[in-house]
């Protein structure tokens, strides 16, 4: 999948959690899903970032949030490790990792149990593990996800809760003003060039930003932070109307981090109707 800038108020949550730590393992080979103009601009907003079109998202962790160590794996030929998240690991990656993030890649992994059990054995104690779900995508990867396998997941293997949120493609909030996001340059068609891009039906076509006083508050995406790292938050509700409707918004991912904070063997939930 990979990172948009939407994304950011996010991960400054866990940054502010000091949960963003190095090493980081990212899960596949991410990058910064954005149109080369909005990368040209944010990058002109913050000069700190010295973007490295290879690296791209490497780069943006390292410069706005310290992360000096940051390594991906995936199958293929492109990342820093080649690791099949579908059998088990070998001993050298056991606890390697102080930060684990899913940007978008265990939908794409048959074997989900082995792949969390893999997660957490990855994860050092006291290690920050964020996943990227998709919880409505169309023909995308193998699966979506309802947000209680994390939450029973972290409960079972006594994971503490540190940022949670629902991402949008498309502005969905109640109220014409959404509360800004620092650092947010999005187009307003940007949100399909997106999803055009991730399920593969053609490239997309960046003909320049249009300008932004003109942008439609119902093109940008929506990003709900229903636990902002102190405690949850009164989007919660809104969430829940969203997802409870007859027709839930599609392309929505759940965003959560969590805190390893014991070293055990990975435990399994049980999802038991009594």
């Amino acid at each position: 999948m990979g990172i948009v800038f939407s994304f950011l108020e996010f991960f400054d949550v866990c940054y502010r959690q000091q949960a963003l730590q190095s090493p980081m393992l990212a899960l596949g080979s991410l990058e910064i899903n954005e149109p080369a103009a909005e990368i040209q601009a944010f990058a002109a907003q913050n000069p700190s970032w010295q973007h490295d079109p290879e690296r791209g998202v490497h780069s943006l962790f390292r410069d706005r949030y310290g992360v000096t160590d940051y390594r991906d794996c995936d199958l293929n030929d492109k990342a820093d490790l080649t690791i099949d998240l579908n059998q088990p690991l070998g001993p050298e990656l056991i606890g390697s990792a102080m930060t684990i993030l899913n940007g978008g890649t265990i939908e794409h992994i048959f074997d989900i149990a082995q792949t969390l059990i893999n997660i957490h054995d990855m994860a050092h104690p006291g290690a920050t593990i964020i996943h990227l779900a998709p919880i409505s995508w169309y023909e995308h990867g193998y699966y979506n996800f309802n947000p209680r396998l994390f939450t029973a997941v972290a409960k079972t293997n006594a994971y503490a809760l540190l940022a949670e949120a629902f991402w949008f493609p498309v502005c969905l909030r109640s109220s014409v003003e959404a509360p800004p996001v620092p650092w947010q340059p999005v187009t307003g068609s940007f949100a399909t060039r997106l999803l055009t891009k991730i399920r593969g039906q053609g490239k997309a076509h960046h003909p320049g930003p249009p300008p932004r006083l003109q942008e439609p508050e119902a093109a940008r995406p929506s990003l709900y932070m229903t636990f902002d790292g102190q405690q949850y938050t009164s989007q919660q509700g809104e969430v829940s109307r969203l997802l409870a409707a007859a027709r839930i918004p599609t392309s929505a991912l759940y965003m959560v981090a969590y805190q390893k904070t014991a070293s055990r063997e990975f435990v399994f939930p049980y999802d038991l109707q009594v």
